[in-house]
């Protein structure tokens, strides 16, 4: 499936869709039998699968209240999450994403894959691209460090 293709996921998933808990961020619904988060307010989810220029990988560490602590993961963020940014291209996210959480700007990026983030939750797929790294510009541009 290409990066194009999102919209028809989303035409499948909204027949039948049943909303059991409305949050700021989040949606409960049910198809079917199965039950599961959404985020309605999202256009998309990446990830970004970075590599320094001596083959080292770019992990950030986060605190996630979900499993009350902090982890280690690829830098990642949602496209479309902020008013003003619904058109967002799923490259131009994981371009500020990357900057972001790493302090590091993309070069050329490359679609790597796509899958589902979680198999029983989100009905959204989770796109990986790969960049070419050029600067660390996080700490000029004032955006927070993360480990």
């Amino acid at each position: 499936m290409k990066p194009d293709d999102l919209n028809q996921n989303r035409e499948l998933l909204s027949g039948g869709k049943q909303l059991l808990y409305s949050g700021k961020h989040v949606h409960f619904v049910k198809v079917g039998g199965w039950e599961f988060a959404d985020r309605p307010h999202i256009s998309g989810i990446v990830a970004i699968v970075a590599l320094t220029s001596k083959g080292e990988a770019l992990l950030v560490e986060q605190f996630r209240p979900p499993v009350g602590k902090s982890v280690i993961e690829l830098p990642a963020g949602l496209s479309g999450d902020v008013a003003g940014s619904a058109k967002e291209e799923l490259v131009e996210a994981a371009r500020r994403e990357l900057l972001e959480e790493t302090g590091y700007e993309a070069g050329e990026m490359v679609f790597l894959t796509e899958g589902p983030p979680l198999r029983e939750s989100v009905p959204r797929w989770l796109l990986c691209f790969g960049p070419t790294i050029s600067s660390a510009k996080a700490q000029a541009a004032g955006m927070p460090a993360n480990k």
